[in-house]
This record gives structure tokens, C-alpha cells and sequence, in this order.
């Protein structure tokens, strides 16, 4: 995935949301934001499970490259793109 033009800091979340989901969803990503199903999670033991894993792990790093240094201890626990993207959620419904 292209890198978007801003980088998430305490003072442009709309922006830097709608630009984001923009990106995810012309990547055909969406499903791994949403809490339907976990992400569109398949069971672990499945062979869809590894591609899923991948596809996440993507998504993740491309959303921590849209990150101000600043918030990375917000998402420091976060494991996938779903955990990140309701942690960031939250901390911007709250601050503001």
C-alpha cells in the first residue's frame, strides 16, 4: 500500500481517517477494521488463517507507518490491524 500524506498526531484525526479509510478501502481491506467476525478472521486452524495473518500484518505495519512517533505507545499491545484501529478509535472519541 501507498503511504498517505499525513501522519496521525494528537491535532488531525478526520483528516488523517478519512484518507486512511480511503486507502484500506481501495486495497479491499476494510474487513480486517471491523469488528464483524474479528476482522474477517478465519478459525486458526484453517488454511485460509496464514493468508489472513499476512494480509493483517500488511495492513497493520502500513497503519503504524501513519502513526506520529508520539501516539506508538497508544497501540504498543496491539497484535493486529483490528486491536489498532478501535485503540486508536477510542483514544480520539475520548480526547475529543
Amino acid at each position: 500500500m501507498d503511504p498517505i500524506s499525513i501522519k496521525l498526531d494528537d491535532d488531525n484525526y478526520s483528516a488523517w481517517k478519512a484518507e486512511a479509510l480511503g486507502k484500506i478501502k481501495e486495497s479491499s481491506l476494510e474487513k480486517f477494521i471491523t469488528m464483524k467476525d474479528f476482522g474477517g478472521q478465519p478459525p486458526m486452524l484453517s488454511e485460509e488463517y496464514k493468508s489472513w495473518i499476512e494480509q493483517d500484518q500488511v495492513l497493520y505495519t502500513w497503519l503504524l507507518d501513519s502513526l506520529h512517533p508520539k501516539l506508538l505507545h497508544r497501540i504498543e499491545r496491539c497484535e493486529c490491524a483490528l486491536e489498532f484501529w478501535k485503540v486508536i478509535e477510542v483514544y480520539f472519541l475520548n480526547v475529543s
